[in-house]
This record gives C-alpha cells, structure tokens and sequence, in this order.
C-alpha cells in the first residue's frame, strides 16, 4: 500500500470532458497523470452523471460527503479518482490519494491513511475521523481511496463508521472498487459503472483510431461491450488481426496483455471451482449452462449441484457473466482474456470435456476435440475434416475454414495434408482472406509432397480472386488448365476457373476466340442443368445462349440449395441477361445466408449485385442501404475490385434520382479504376445515358446508348446494351433515331437472348403507326408481373401515347400508375417525367409529398426492415456485424421518423411506404 499527500496549491487544468451521448470532443487537458500515451489523455467520454456526483462531492460535501464508484475493469474508475483530483486541487482543496494493495487489508488500509495525516500512534475509526477533521480545519480535504476491494469487510465497516462521525465536517471521500458486495450494508452510497453508451464509445474509438475501417469499428464496439479500457486496447491492435474473427475459438479477439491482465484480474479471489467455470464458459462454443456445468464437473471431479452453484457464484460475484437462461459473457473481450489466461493443459483439459458433452453435435464435438489435440492423430483429423464439409455445406464457411486448418495441423500423411492446406486456401480467398490464402499456400508449395498439378491448382486460385490485364497467351494457359483439370476429373474446379476466365473476357476487343474456346470447354463439361455454373459461363462468353442455360439451371434443381457463391454468380449473370426479377430473389437468398454464416468476403459483392437490381425491383433507398453496407465490408478487407465498382453503382441512383451532374462525377471519378475492364466501363456508359434520359435529353442519352453498341466484339452485342434495350428505344423515339434503332434490335432479336419484356417494350417505344397503342398494350402486360420499373416504363409511354392521340382520360390513369410504379422504386427523375406528362394531360398539378424514406439513412432503413422481420436486436446486430445496443439505439431514431413508437408497427408502416419488411417493393 501507498500514501501520498498531495499539494495543496491550486493547479489551473482544463477538464475536457464529453458527456454521454453529445458526441462532442473536448480540448485535451495541458497537463494530465493519464492513462498511457494513445488514449484521449484527460478526456473522460460517457461519465457525465458520475462527474456531476464528484462535482457535487467536492464543491459541497455536507450535502454528499461520500461516494463510491464500482466498476469492472477497465470502466474508468482511475479515470474518475484523476478527474477528482483535478478538481480538487483546483478548487483549493488538499489531497491525500490511498492505493490499497493485495497485500494488506481489512482496516490496515485505514491505518496507512492515517499515517498520512501524522497520526503513527493513533487507530481506529474514531482517531481516524478527528485527524480527517483536524487536516479539514484549514482548508477542505479530500481523501481518494484507490483499488477498495481488497479492503474487506472489516475495512468497509471501519469506513462506514468513519463516514457516520465525518458527515459533517469538510472532508469528503470517493473511494473506488471493483467489488460492490461488501460495500453494500455499509450505508455508503454506492454508484455501479456500466458500460458507457453507444455514442460516448464511438466517440472515445474514433478518438483513438479516427479512421478505423467501418466493420472493424462496429467490431470493436460489439467486442468492447462499452468498458473503455477494452476500447482503447482493442483499438491499438492491427486491423489484420480483427480477420480472424468469425471463427469459434475465443482466442481469435486480438487482446493485448494488458487488457487480458485487467479482465482477469479478479478470477484470483474466486476460487478453483468458480474459475474452472469461468474458463468452461470461454472456451465452449455455445452458451448452454447444462454444457458449462457438465463439462465443469468432468474437469473437476465436483458435483453437478457443488458446480451450479459456482455459476450462480461466476454470475452473482464476477460480473464478467451474465445469464437471461443462458450464459454469455457481458463482452467478448472479457471472454477472450479469460480463455488467453488459462493455461495450455487447463484449456486442453475444457476443450476434452467439452467435446464429451456436445458428443451428439458431430462438428462442435471434432472443433474441441481437435482444438485440444497437440501433435498428429489421424482419427481427430478426419473427423475434424468430415465436420468441415458439413459446416460447408450448409455454407457455414468461416466455421469449415477455421475446421479444415485445424484437421491439416494434425494430419500426418503428407499427401492428404497437402490437399487440405489446398482447400483451406482455396476457401480462405472466397471467403475474403488473401492473406491467410497465401501463407497456407506458402506451406503447401515448401511441402515436398506438393506437385504441380498442386501448384497449378494454387495458380488457378490465385487468378479467380486477383484483378489483373491478361494478354491471349495468358488466357490460353488458364483455359489450358480448365482442360487438365476436366480431365483429371477436377470438373468443379474446373467449372470455377472457366467461370472467371469467361467474366474476365467479357467485353475485351478481340477476345472473340478465347470466348468460343470457353462456349466449347462448357459444352464438354457438362450442361446447366449438371452444373449451374455452366451458365454463368455461357452468359459471360455466349450472351445469346444465356437467358436459355440460366432457366436450364435454375429450374433443374432448389436454388435454395445450392451454394451461396452459386447463387451470387448466377445473380450476376441473370443481371446481365437482364432477368432482374431472378437476380434479385437469389440475391435475397444469399445475402441472408452470408450474413448467418460471417462470409463477408462473398457478402460485399453480393450486396453491391443486388444494389443494382434494388433500383429495379425494390426501392432506391433499399439499394443505397446495399451500396453502404457494401462499402463498409470491401474497405474493412481491401476488397479492391468490388471498391472499384460501387461508384458505378452509386451513378445510378443519381441518375434515377435526377441527379445528372453528380452521376456524371462519380462516373468519371470511377473511369480510372476500371481501365482495361471494358464489361465495368460499359457501366459508366449506360449510368450516363440513363442520367440524360431522367433529364428528357433524349439526344445526349441515344448518343451514350449508341456508345454500348459499338463496344461490341464482333456479333457479340455487350450485355450492357442488352440490358437498356427499352430505354435505348425510348430515346432513339425522342430523338428521332427509330431506324437505327429497329436496326439494332432487330439483329439482336435474331442473334436472341434478351429479356423479353424489355424488347416487347423497346419494339412497341419504336413503333409509329397509329396502331401503336396495340404493341404497348402487348409490352404491358409482358411487363405486369415484371419489376417496377419496367412496369412503370410500360405505363408512361402507354400514357405518351394516349396524350398524344388526345385521349386525355386515359393517358391519366396510365400515367397516374407510372408515377406511382416510380415512386415505389424512389426513382424521382422518371417520377417528375410521369408527373411532367400528367399536367400535360390535362392533371390537376401533382405534387409529391415528402418521403419518409428520404429521413431514413441507408443503415437505418436497414434495420428497420430487419427489425421488421421479427429479429430481436441481438439477431440484427449479428446480421450486420453491430453491437445490440447500437441496434437499439438506430430504432430509437428510426420510430419518429416513421411516425411510429413500437417495432411492432414497423411492418405496417414500411408497408405504407412501399417497403416491404423483406426488403422487397410493395406493389
């Protein structure tokens, strides 16, 4: 123990303080004893009702002269002593700081404090408060009692009794404790520190790392649970670390020693059989209190009812669990330095019991049974292995990584771990791991059982996921090794890598014969129907034929079943086959499932597919929400090509918003990321051509239409063009360009594959005859059960045309459902075109009424229909990678905003608004 007198003199300091929830950062403090250098010294965020209590404290102690602060920690209760302190001596109070110690408790805490006030012959409570008495005649006094726990029962009661005889006199006393239970029944008030909120913990992170990637950010806040200390350490560890996350061990959180040290610290007075339950609690992989209590007692030897008890103790005493019928820890970071304190022999000893109890669960019993195993055991390891494929093939691919790496670690034939360190590798990069990708690829080329069918397996992985110019002799080489691998029988793999050399050439000038090489390599592994990916494939090199093998491959089996990257490929084919309708419902499917299993390598590109079908099928506002949370992941793991993408992506729904000039920014913003990508720069075109037909500049947009058509190879129309066929023949009309148009499509009818209510809707757009209210009559029933949008085009130009042969009523209502068709979908450039043509019909003046969509941000529209759903929030915040109570506080904001004040009136209200709780547009 230690004491100290501190000075009297008055130290002008400036308290910078952030109160809870005002999100504001105050001027750091000239000087400061603070924390370690890398926190926000001085500033306390969140601690604004305790500071108004030590201000109180201070400033008029007969009104409070005695506080308490409990805490776990790393709540900040040092932080609040060293406030105090600030305040006293600048009030001109004198100072005596206590630090109780381990060492010496009960009451002798109480003789060292007065020793500090020169009484070496004095005890007791009695002596003690006239010294405090005798030391306050001058000028006030404040004693700042540090670590209080280890003074006792004894020592709370001596306390006690010196607070009785003190009440009022000038002297107060905040002591502070991580152990509330003997402070109780002393009559000290006692103020428990819990978690500081959402705003003041975002506030301290973004103090201490202002421009931590968005999903490590909400990752730290989730882990930290809201105890500063665990911010601020938490925040210091590289972000390369925070990609282990997602697997079961507890040990992938990246704690520092400093922090596991101050989690773990009061595990030392509990005793063995409360720890052990502690320890089983962090290591098992679920939360059942059966599973911890059984695995306890074969660890122990102790009885079921000894070992309840020690969880009602855990609990009741320890405050780093928490149980609402099943037992979690309050915060990840307390759970990770649990199990990173233990030992090798006590976590190995856990993981073995562990593995006993969940016996009748196959993988969890292989993950502990392997996780405890040092050296080589073949049988753990095929087991380990057998669990894998299970967790993959319900697509739990981070659980299947994390089990195949395991089963290669004690696998002892050479042959067979190569092969696992291969798939390991192979599924490392889809799931957005490159760089754990390359070290187990870096094992498998030093091993000397690797061959070079090996290496060239390594090879064909690393071209699927890196974005790099290919010459033809390069591409020849890869269709070289779809044709080995067919051959030896590798036809997924082969399937995979044909795929992405056929995606890679679409659109390159000149690539004509390396496409009909991918159409023939297709054909000789299989069909759509055998193998969906066919399809992906076909579409990419042989548009024509796409339409067809994408129904082959969809109606020859449950799309529900096959695997979450098949259906994210098959989206992206169907968008380019223009099949928004098909691409959209798989994409649903995906994103949901990727979002359960953590695949948030997969998860930002699929979000960034349905972005672009959201516009479309659902609602601008869905695909902005899309378009966020697809950023967020692609700069959290440097996924550069789908960042190179989202720009494009985010042109579109300026220019479906009637923001021509902000779409032709960020299209050319995007145009220097995508040199050398010509099927990514087609994109641009059509975004811009789609800007100036919103605009009704009907020539400017048939110039940037006519652009998609000349990036053609050959016969081969991109599918860019394919896809705005009837706004392509919507602006040749305007323009007075319908010959070339009819041309353009009747050579695209013929070469076939185009989504067929878009070209009924382009030919009716093109036709001049007085019976042209016929073909649009046809267009429009083709696009009744299509999406929105198209369905909106079909009336509009319907409504055109009626206006234009002078039958008003009818134009009316035509363009009465365009109007609404666009403002489901949020696309208000074509919604004012719809309103635009209605006056002109003779409509009384139509005024939009404000959206309430518009007050939402993407992440709480998000949400919203999360929630929507019936997801509690600890499902949403899973879902999106957000701490629960950071769910919750988005609801909060979200319920005025929608004119509701429960969740339970969210679906209606969505609803109203065209949002279906799904996500999908109403109407």
């Amino acid at each position: 123990m230690s004491t100290q007198l501190r000075p009297t003199d008055p130290v002008a300091l400036t308290d910078a303080i952030a109160v809870a929830g005002s999100g504001r950062r105050a001027p750091a403090p000239a000087a400061t004893s603070g924390p370690e250098p890398g926190f926000p010294a001085g500033t306390l965020y969140g601690r604004g009702r305790e500071l108004q209590l030590v201000d109180r404290m201070i400033l008029r102690p007969q009104e409070q002269p005695w506080l308490v602060f409990s805490g776990e920690p790393g709540s900040g209760r040092t932080a609040l002593l060293q406030a105090a302190e600030r305040r006293a001596d600048r009030a001109g109070h004198g100072v005596v700081h206590v630090t109780c110690g381990a060492a010496r408790r009960d009451a002798t805490a109480l003789a060292d404090l007065g020793f500090a006030l020169g009484m070496e012959n004095e005890g007791g409570a009695t002596a003690l408060a006239r010294g405090l008495t005798t030391a306050a005649s001058e000028r006030p006094l404040v004693v700042l009692v540090e670590d209080a726990q280890w003074l006792g029962r004894r020592g709370w009661d001596e306390l006690a009794r010196v607070a009785a005889l003190t009440r009022r006199e000038r002297v107060a006393v905040l002591a502070v404790t991580d152990e509330r239970r003997d402070a109780h029944g002393t009559g000290l008030p006692v103020v428990a520190l819990e978690g500081i909120d959402d705003a003041a913990a975002g506030a301290l992170l973004d103090a201490m790392r202002p421009r931590l990637p968005g999903i490590v950010r909400e990752r730290t806040l989730a882990a930290a649970g809201g105890n500063p200390l665990a911010l601020v350490e938490l925040a210091r560890r590289p972000i390369e670390a925070w990609q282990r996350l997602g697997v079961r061990a507890p040990a992938a959180l990246p704690v520092s020693d400093r922090l596991r040290d101050a989690l773990t610290r009061r595990l030392e007075a509990l005793g063995p059989l409360t720890r052990a339950v502690v320890l089983t609690a962090a290591a098992n992989d679920g939360a059942s209190v059966g599973e911890v209590v059984a695995a306890t007692s074969l660890v122990t030897g102790a009885p079921s009812g000894q070992v309840v008890a020690s969880v009602a103790l855990a609990v009741a005493h320890d405050e780093l669990l928490e149980a609402d019928g099943r037992l979690r820890f309050r915060h990840e970071a307390a759970r990770a330095a649990v199990y990173a304190a233990a030992g090798l022999d006590a976590r190995r000893a856990v993981h073995l019991a562990l593995a006993d109890v969940v016996g009748q669960r196959p993988e969890r019993r292989a993950w502990h049974r392997v996780t405890a195993t040092l050296g080589a055991d073949e049988a753990v390891a095929d087991a380990a292995y057998a669990a894998a494929t299970a967790a993959r093939s319900r697509d739990r691919l981070l659980d299947a990584l994390a089990l195949i790496e395991q089963s290669a670690r004690v696998t002892a034939e050479p042959r067979v771990r190569v092969d696992r360190l291969l798939e390991a590798a192979e599924l490392a990069h889809a799931v957005g791991r490159p760089d754990r990708a390359a070290e187990l690829a870096g094992r498998v080329r030093s091993s000397a059982a690797a061959t070079d069918a090996d290496r060239r397996r390594l090879e064909a992985v690393r071209a699927r996921f890196h974005l790099r110019r290919r010459d033809r002799a390069a591409v020849e080489e890869l269709l070289g090794d779809v044709e080995a691998l067919g051959a030896a029988g590798e036809r997924a793999l082969a399937t995979r890598l044909l795929v992405d050399v056929a995606r890679d050439l679409q659109g390159r000038p000149g690539a004509g014969p390396g496409r009909a090489r991918v159409v023939a390599l297709a054909d000789r592994l299989g069909t759509p129907a055998q193998e969906p990916l066919l399809a992906v494939a076909l579409t990419a090199a042989a548009p024509a034929r796409g339409p067809e093998a994408l129904r082959a491959a969809t109606a020859a089996t449950d799309t529900q079943a096959l695997s979450t990257e098949t259906r994210v490929l098959l989206a992206g084919a169907a968008i380019d086959a223009a099949d928004d309708a098909l691409a959209a419902a798989l994409l649903d499917s995906a994103v949901t499932d990727l979002r359960a299993d953590g695949h948030v390598g997969l998860l930002s590109e699929a979000l960034r597919l349905r972005g672009w079908t959201a516009a479309r099928t659902a609602t601008v506002a869905a695909a902005r929400a899309d378009l966020a949370e697809a950023r967020t992941l692609a700069e959290a793991y440097g996924h550069t090509r789908v960042l190179a993408r989202l720009p494009a992506l985010e042109a579109l729904l300026a220019a479906l918003c009637g923001r021509a000039g902000e779409a032709d920014r960020l299209a050319a913003e995007a145009e220097g990321a995508l040199a050398g990508w010509p099927a990514a720069r087609a994109e641009l075109e059509l975004v811009r051509g789609l800007a100036r037909l919103g605009e009704r500049r009907h020539a400017e947009a048939f110039e940037r239409f006519e652009r998609l058509w000349e990036m053609g190879d050959g016969d081969v129309v991109p599918v860019q063009a394919r896809r705005v066929v009837a706004e392509y023949a919507d602006a040749a009309r305007h323009a007075g360009a319908c010959d070339r148009a009819r041309a353009r499509l009747a050579a695209l009818a013929s070469a076939g594959g185009v989504h067929a209510a878009g070209l009924a809707l382009a030919h009716a757009l093109l036709d001049e005859t007085p019976e042209a209210a016929g073909p649009l009559g046809v267009a429009l029933a083709a696009a009744a059960d299509d999406v929105p949008f198209r369905r909106g085009h079909a009336h509009l130009a319907l409504g055109e045309w009626l206006r234009r042969e002078r039958r008003r009523r009818d134009a009316q209502a035509q363009l009465e459902l365009a109007r609404e068709a666009f403002a489901v979908c949020g696309a208000s450039a074509w919604e004012d075109r719809a309103a635009t043509e209605l006056r002109a019909a003779g409509a009384a003046t139509v005024h939009r009424a404000p959206d309430q969509l518009d007050d939402l941000t993407a992440q709480e529209l998000q949400i919203a229909r999360l929630a929507a759903e019936g997801l509690s929030n600890r499902e949403i915040g899973a879902r999106l990678y957000l701490s629960h109570r950071t769910i919750g506080s988005h609801l909060y904001r979200v319920f005025p905003k929608l004119g509701i004040t429960n969740r339970t009136q969210l679906g209606r209200a969505l609803a109203e608004l065209g949002v279906e709780a799904d996500g999908v547009a109403a109407g």
